[in-house]
């Protein structure tokens, strides 16, 4: 068992059984072999066959032969009746988990028109791909050789979101939220992105309280978080980094993290030391956030802080994406408008593009 590229002497030298063609994602990675998939997307890979399995470049001689007892020695599949041509898909999940997916007679059924021969791939995950077929060359006696056309990808969620939820009633929590019992994140069934957690609690100092960070770490999906402090988390796509996302939650009861938490979405935040300021000049902050100006100052009106409106979610198979309105007194703003590109490549023969390989066996699988 071996492999050999083809060489001049080979029947298969010199012409391309087909190509591949991965299509319905979004963008791609910071490397050519990751694709990113958004709510919506089907990725499909397709096969393009380019010859008559029955008369193979042209050459009467070169015809497409049945493998009765073929397997995948890479993957280890048992022998089996691979008829003319079998597709192999193995998928390794985000836990590392392997799925192998044969798709036997592949080749012959895309001679035929209108046969569905389209494969989805719905799951993340890094994918490599099998084409194993067999030419017969009826020139000579021991005419058989046996090839296999492989190349490998990923595919990402293009997402890269990041919810929180309160870990004690399961409501959503929006940027700049505050909870006195804790939140949970989830990364909406995506198990690639990069999550860090900062938090941040205050301490007492010359100047009034002081914002202290004690710990910037890396966070699980699922992880929970119930002590008091400001919490900054932070999702970024593994393999895009421009795609992120980052919330800041008040986990506590104090009335001045309270006020400074919920106007985080003002066009103009206010500071720790503006709020600490405020207070020395007689201001009161409520236990819902609300500024109330000093009573000698009749001019002066509350502010008050702002109310979340009804969150919703929605699901597609594999993914969860949230649309979230905050409404702000007083206050509106526009939501960004984020382009979606769509592109699909056509991987070449052998020795060309992205590529993938094709190679013959030196002895049958």
């Amino acid at each position: 068992m071996g492999n050999d590229r083809i060489d001049s002497k080979d029947p298969h030298y010199g012409w391309n059984l087909g190509s591949f063609c991965l299509s319905g994602y979004t963008d791609t990675g910071d490397t050519p072999d990751i694709y990113l998939k958004t709510v919506g997307n089907k990725i499909r890979l397709t096969y393009n066959l380019e010859q008559d399995i029955k008369k193979l470049n042209g050459n009467s001689e070169l015809e497409l032969l049945s493998d009765k007892k073929g397997s995948d020695g890479n993957f280890q599949t048992k022998a089996h009746d691979m008829g003319h041509g079998e597709l192999v898909i193995k998928h390794t999940d985000s836990e590392g988990i392997p799925h192998i997916t044969e798709y036997s007679n592949f080749l012959e059924a895309l001679a035929y028109p209108g046969a569905d021969t389209t494969i989805q791939l719905f799951e993340e995950g890094d994918y490599e791909v099998h084409l194993d077929y067999a030419i017969n060359d009826k020139k000579g006696i021991d005419s058989k050789t046996y090839y296999r056309t492989s190349f490998s990808f990923k595919i990402r969620n293009g997402n890269c979101m990041v919810y929180v939820f309160d870990s004690q009633t399961g409501a959503e929590l929006a940027n700049g939220s505050v909870t006195s019992s804790g939140f949970k994140i989830d990364t909406a069934l995506s198990s690639y992105p990069k999550l860090t957690v900062k938090k941040e609690i205050l301490n007492d100092g010359a100047n009034g309280l002081m914002e202290d960070t004690r710990f910037n770490r890396a966070a699980t999906d699922g992880e929970i978080f119930n002590e008091e402090g400001i919490y900054t988390i932070t999702a970024v796509n593994r393999y895009n980094a421009e795609l992120r996302t980052e919330k800041k939650i008040y986990v506590g009861t104090n009335n001045l993290l309270t006020a400074y938490t919920l106007h985080l979405n003002d066009n103009t935040p206010y500071t720790i030391e503006q709020l600490n300021s405020m207070v020395d000049e007689g201001w009161t902050i409520t236990d819902n956030g609300d500024l109330l100006p000093p009573e000698s100052d009749e001019s002066a009106e509350p502010v008050l802080a702002p109310t979340a409106a009804e969150t919703t979610i929605e699901s597609t198979e594999s993914e969860t994406t949230a649309v979230q309105t905050t409404a702000v007194l007083n206050k509106t703003k526009k939501s960004p408008i984020i382009p979606i590109v769509c592109v699909v490549l056509i991987l070449a023969g052998a020795g060309g593009g992205v590529g993938y390989y094709v190679f013959k066996n030196k002895k049958k699988q």
